[in-house]
């Protein structure tokens, strides 16, 4: 969220604190009630998208992805080297290219050129399976280096998933903190007035409670909040 969007988080928490501990002077009129619930729910959605904005996961989803590759790189190389090994004895040149490979030259490479190179020795590795047998490769090897290889293409792609649930979450919030000043604005400021002599000690708690502190910047003193107190100059 933006310093701006922070501060007026805190002031709808602060305004919804100081209503609902005053639940039982307006429990009789159903549309305050189903408003404060409404300004609940909101407020509630804004925590939940703000969370699904914070970018650290994605550098959770890097440091895992590093782990990963090492473990898919050394995986790789040990299938690769019996390989190698087999298709000497055999005589296969091709199948000999095709798995020599060096832990050096694996991780110049990364993401997708990392994921075709283990699918190739993967593949090369489970046609010859039977035979690779004698050389020490079990089909737990196998298993384990298909295992790895699924695991890293989901971390190859997380970013790209990870980027786009923040952008929706930032256009998420953005309407969720329009509905929020309009159910303030045009709802609970005008339903308020209700108790502005009947209650004036609720009324004023209220729109105190309506100031948004923005501590990012050094606001003047004369700052008010943007409410329907401030925004008319005469009383409806």
């Amino acid at each position: 969220m933006t310093d701006k969007q922070i501060a007026k988080e805190k002031m709808y928490r602060t305004v919804l604190q100081n209503i609902t501990a005053n639940s039982s002077k307006y429990m009789h009129i159903p549309v305050f009630v189903s408003t404060v619930n409404k300004l609940t729910d909101i407020c509630n959605q804004i925590l939940t998208e703000s969370a699904n904005q914070d970018k650290s996961t994605l550098q959770g989803t890097s440091d895992l992805k590093k782990e990963v590759e090492i473990k898919l790189v050394t995986e790789t190389i040990k299938v690769s080297s019996l390989l190698s090994v087999f298709a000497i004895e055999i005589g296969d040149n091709l199948l000999y290219a095709k798995s020599t490979i060096t832990k050096s030259n694996m991780y110049k490479i990364h993401n997708r050129e990392t994921l075709n190179i283990a699918r190739r020795v993967l593949k090369e590795a489970t046609n010859y399976a039977d035979k690779l047998n004698d050389y020490g490769l079990t089909e737990a090897d196998i298993q384990t280096l298909q295992n790895l290889i699924n695991e890293y293409e989901s971390l190859v792609i997380a970013p790209r998933v990870v980027t786009a649930k923040t952008k929706q979450a930032t256009a998420n919030l953005a309407h969720l903190f329009a509905e929020a000043d309009a159910l303030l604005i045009y709802r609970l400021d005008k339903l308020m007035r209700v108790f502005k002599t009947s209650d004036p000690e609720f009324y004023e708690l209220y729109f105190n409670s309506r100031n948004v502190i923005n501590t990012s910047v050094r606001k003047k003193p004369t700052d008010k909040p943007e409410t329907e107190e401030t925004t008319t100059t005469t009383e409806l």
